[in-house]
């Protein structure tokens, strides 16, 4: 098995040594991307001809966009992931995982927490990649007496 994580940061880390702790398999080599993805192209592109491990375990989002952008011959297990769908197509093979989205509900139960004076939430969403998570938050939201404040965007130079 061969890791490849998106940058070293604490919380991959522990993920590295949670997955370490249930598998069989031994970790033969950790690859850090450290945020770069053609770096973890190459260096998937490396595990793939040189390694060749029976499993890599992808920790983080840019270490799934660097899998997916090569579509691997390797089983693949990602992990630390938020919204995996906006990564992986339909039609993806071979690529598995937990993700670490955090349900609508406690977000919004988050900032109720903030005071009574909270009254209106400020949304920046991509309609493509998140749209169905902000309309079940204005459902949410509105149930809650709050209201979200929404402004769509289709690429971050949309975002200044």
């Amino acid at each position: 098995m061969v890791v490849l994580t998106s940058a070293r940061v604490e919380e991959y880390e522990e993920a590295i040594r949670g997955f370490k702790g249930t598998v069989a398999h031994q970790i033969v080599a950790v690859y850090d991307m450290d945020g770069d993805l053609d770096r973890g192209r190459n260096q998937l592109a490396e595990i793939e001809s040189k390694v060749k491990p029976d499993l890599i375990f992808a920790v983080g989002i840019w270490a799934l966009q660097a899998v997916v952008s090569r579509p691997p011959t390797t089983p693949v297990v990602y992990a630390m992931v938020l919204n995996p769908p906006t990564v992986i197509g339909a039609d993806t093979k071979n690529i598995t995982g937990a993700s670490i989205n955090v349900p609508v509900e406690q977000q919004i139960w988050l900032f109720k927490q903030l005071g009574p004076q909270i009254k209106r939430i400020g949304v920046v969403f991509n309609r493509a990649k998140t749209g169905y998570l902000v309309r079940r938050a204005q459902t949410v939201a509105r149930n809650e007496g709050l209201e979200l404040v929404i402004r769509e965007i289709s690429a971050s130079r949309n975002a200044s």
